[in-house]
């Protein structure tokens, strides 16, 4: 498998996971844009890894095409899209959940993704091997019986994957999500030891996964090598939820 030349943005991209899928994809010869809301924080990512760089609110149609489109034109093109972002403003369960906080959630993983598959389509379409993947997770599969927002947006993502791989599959546009399982990122910052303990109990491998090896499955679904998969949300989690 190699992304040698390869060129792929990725949203989400300063921190936690989406930083994680800059790091290997570059660690594999792709050239890498990276889009995140936080200037700061995407600046030294940015910097540490040697990539392009463009600050957007994803959920914004506006920014996310002006990224796009600087991102694309200092790459000479995109070959492929990761959809990362996301956010999680509440683990209430369904009677205590803001309604701000769930379109916010919404705007961020279904509008963001949108957005930028949307505005990348145009140079998609001239990519000897275009790849659209999107995060989704665990929880689209099987909820924890909270985080109503987030597990309903993340459940969005997928159908509007497997969606996208029949309409874009006839130009050869392959799309497929990564479910991530239980991985130490800042979005589990909340979880302490005993927790982090009792929650390794329910996963086979009886571990929590780490960044990397989410990232390396994102990496080839990003690939040449991906050339047969598409409509797929493969799951990256130690067999916590086995189908």
């Amino acid at each position: 498998m190699s992304l040698a030349g390869s060129k792929i943005i990725v949203t989400g991209a300063a921190q936690g996971l989406g930083r994680a899928h800059c790091a290997e994809l570059c660690a594999q010869g792709a050239l890498v844009g990276a889009i995140d809301l936080d200037a700061d924080l995407l600046a030294k990512t940015g910097a540490d890894l040697g990539i392009a760089t463009a600050v957007a609110d994803v959920s914004a149609r506006d920014q996310v095409e002006q990224a796009v489109a600087r991102l694309a034109a200092e790459l000479d093109g995109i070959d492929a899209v990761v959809s990362n972002a996301g956010t999680i403003h509440t683990v209430q369960g369904l009677a205590d959940t803001d309604d701000a906080d769930w379109e916010r959630t919404f705007a961020v993983h279904v509008g963001g993704a949108r957005n930028l598959i949307r505005a990348a389509l145009p140079w998609l379409r001239r990519s000897a091997a275009p790849r659209i993947v999107v995060i989704s997770s665990m929880w689209a599969q099987r909820g924890p019986g909270f985080g109503h927002a987030y597990c309903a947006a993340k459940g969005a993502l997928v159908s509007f994957a497997r969606n996208l791989a029949v309409e874009l599959g006839p130009e050869g546009i392959n799309v497929n999500s990564v479910a991530p399982g239980s991985v130490p990122t800042r979005m589990a910052a909340d979880y302490g030891p005993a927790e982090i303990a009792e929650d390794c109990r329910s996963i086979p491998l009886g571990r929590w996964g780490d960044a990397a090896e989410i990232s390396r499955v994102v990496a080839f679904l990003a690939s040449p090598a991906a050339s047969y998969v598409t409509g797929q949300d493969l799951a990256v989690n130690g067999g916590q939820v086995i189908a």
